[in-house]
């Protein structure tokens, strides 16, 4: 199927070959299949570590100021990019709050150029969620840090296109179709459907996978050392004043 698919396109597209009654109990037949839809596309979207998540940003470290800032978008770091990059940066960025304080124990100055960052919520805020990093030893000018992250799924509105490739609007079809059928028919028409898109899942995922393949050679990891290791730091290149 070719199909570019909005939500209102989509919601037709299924509605259609539903055949359902639109005051069915539990709501509106196009109420109900427009959360369906949506949920759908960000549940697609974020399901996985795809390629076209990605998004170049640039953290900016300002003077004696030891926390800045992720986009309101970040979901997590680009773990690929982490693994593939030539880790030539002085940064290390951890989620881990004792190795981070210890690390910041262990520097002999106060401030200077940034070794480790927390990644930690931004509970300063009370009215939105933000992340945000916190470094040490504090900067002592300003310096900007590149880093890859995964971005949240953008908001879609019912006459929008997703931002991803054209093979992805049939995945979201099928999975909305599946769980669409699940919703407002009896039977098991649903699991073929859903099997149709496990397939598809499999494919895509073999493939974004095959694109992001790195040419260092796999760890054979039979202990788990590098998981444990790699669970608590994250490491980042390129850190350069400006």
């Amino acid at each position: 199927m070719s199909n570019l698919w909005t939500p209102e396109t989509l919601e037709q597209q299924i509605l259609g070959e539903l055949n359902q009654d639109r005051n069915a109990a539990g709501g509106a037949a196009p109420q109900r299949l427009a959360r369906i839809v949506q949920h759908t596309y960000s549940d697609l979207w974020e399901g996985h570590d795809w390629l076209f998540r990605r998004v170049y940003g640039t953290l900016a470290l300002t003077a004696s100021t030891a926390t800045a800032d992720l986009p309101t978008d970040f979901d997590k770091l680009d773990q690929k990019w982490i693994e593939d990059s030539s880790n030539q940066g002085s940064l290390i960025f951890t989620t881990d709050l004792q190795a981070f304080e210890q690390r910041r124990h262990d520097e002999s100055a106060s401030t200077g150029i940034p070794v480790i960052a927390l990644i930690r919520p931004k509970t300063s805020l009370t009215t939105s969620y933000l992340w945000e990093v916190i470094v040490a030893p504090t900067p002592s000018q300003a310096f900007s840090c590149p880093y890859v992250y995964l971005r949240l799924a953008p908001d879609l509105l019912p006459s929008g296109s997703p931002l991803w490739p054209r093979p992805f609007h049939r995945g979201w079809y099928l999975l909305a179709l599946a769980r669409s059928q699940r919703a407002f028919r009896r039977g098991d028409d649903w699991k073929e459907t859903f099997a149709a898109h496990r397939a598809w899942q499999a494919r895509a995922e073999s493939q974004n996978d095959e694109v992001l393949t790195s040419d260092t050679p796999v760890i054979r990891d039979g202990y788990n050392d590098v998981g444990r290791l790699g669970s608590s730091y994250a490491r980042m290149g390129g850190l350069a004043g400006f």
